[in-house]
Formats: structure tokens, sequence, C-alpha cells
């Protein structure tokens, strides 16, 4: 995914997938309240809770910056 601000491609869009599952959910279509993503950098699972939408997947550190105040 393309995002702006990062001006770059990432590996994961949370947003991207967090706004398919609400679309899903209201058409009706989110099986068992969950949505499996496959992303550049792999499995993303959101979920549907009373209290919002919950993402789940691996994690990984894939660049380090040093900013100097």
């Amino acid at each position: 995914t393309y995002e702006r601000g990062v001006e770059d491609y990432t590996l994961a869009c949370g947003t991207g997938c967090g706004s398919t599952a609400c679309v899903l959910d209201k058409l009706g279509l989110l099986v068992d309240g969950r949505l499996t993503c496959e992303n550049q950098g792999g499995i993303l699972e959101v979920s549907r809770q009373p209290d919002g939408l919950f993402l789940e997947g691996g994690a990984e550190i894939v660049k380090v910056y040093e900013l100097e105040i």
C-alpha cells in the first residue's frame, strides 16, 4: 500500500484492512466478525469487537531513525 505521509510503500496497511472490514460488516459480509488480510509484510487479522476493531499480526522493525533535538 502506498501511504501518504510515508511517501513510500508499506508492508501492511492497518487503516486499509480496518476500513475494508467495516464496509464488509455494514454489507453483512464479515464472516464471524473477522477478516484475514494478506499483505506484503504478512497476515493481518482484523476482528470486530463491541468496543471497536482489533488488529493482530506480526511486527518487525524495518528501519531505525535517530533524531537529535
